[in-house]
């Protein structure tokens, strides 16, 4: 699947396009004579370079890292403020990416799931269908370009005591120092390392859905022709 031209990673480049493989096993069985379709599926799927949002955290987070006033803005500009240009030579500022500005991210997953389907035609006129379905999505690896961007912008500087101790704005924030905005990057990157090996978040692990329809077509009144249904 191709990722869009507007996609782009933290470095400016295009995102990858998504890839993936997978396999299912399908089995479908027939009752009272054919009006009843029973199918039960399983199926497993590995994708890679699958967009993940990195403004789409939970609120418990409130950390935001792809945005003009996010924490990557921020650190760049407290270490230009303190002349510090030298070790953040390529990083680009918001105002240098195109579109809207914008970054996002991409994650490895693997699912795993079942689906339970029902189709019945009870009568000429009455049709149903019922689908359940489980799926089971892990984190294999995730936020796999801003990584890179941490490395090598963040990480050299993260375990320096004299930098850390640097303001990052005294005009809006006298307080804050530039050890406190990687403080905030570090809890944003574990909170998604943390999804690695686990449960994928923003996903739905039970899903279902149910559709009905009422034909009056085989029916001699003034509904003859009319379809009705929910879903």
């Amino acid at each position: 699947m191709n990722a869009g031209v507007t996609a782009f990673d933290v470095f400016g480049n295009g995102i990858p396009d998504q890839t993936g493989v997978g396999e299912d096993l399908g089995l479908r069985f027939f009752f009272m004579d054919d009006k009843v379709t029973v199918k039960l599926n399983r199926y497993e799927n590995q994708l890679e370079n699958q967009i993940t949002n990195p403004l789409r955290d939970s609120a418990a987070v409130g950390i935001g890292l792809a945005r003009e006033n996010g924490r990557t803005q921020d650190f760049l500009d407290a270490m230009r403020f303190n002349g510090l240009d030298s070790q953040i030579t390529g990083a680009l500022n918001f105002e240098d990416y195109t579109g809207n500005g914008l970054w996002t991210d991409v994650q490895n997953t693997a699912s795993e799931g079942y689906e339970l389907e029902v189709t019945a035609n009870l009568t000429r006129n009455w049709q149903f269908l019922l689908n359940v379905s489980k799926q089971d999505t892990n984190v294999n690896e995730t936020f796999i370009t801003f990584k890179p961007w941490y490395e090598q912008f963040v990480a050299p500087v993260a375990g320096d005591a004299s930098i850390r101790a640097l303001p990052a704005d005294p005009e809006d924030n006298p307080d804050e120092t530039i050890g406190d905005i990687i403080d905030d990057i570090d809890r944003k990157v574990l909170f998604h390392e943390a999804q690695v090996g686990g449960q994928l978040l923003r996903s739905n692990e039970w899903s279902w859905n149910f559709v009905t329809t009422y034909n009056f077509q085989q029916e001699e009144s003034w509904l003859k022709g009319v379809r009705t249904g929910a879903a």
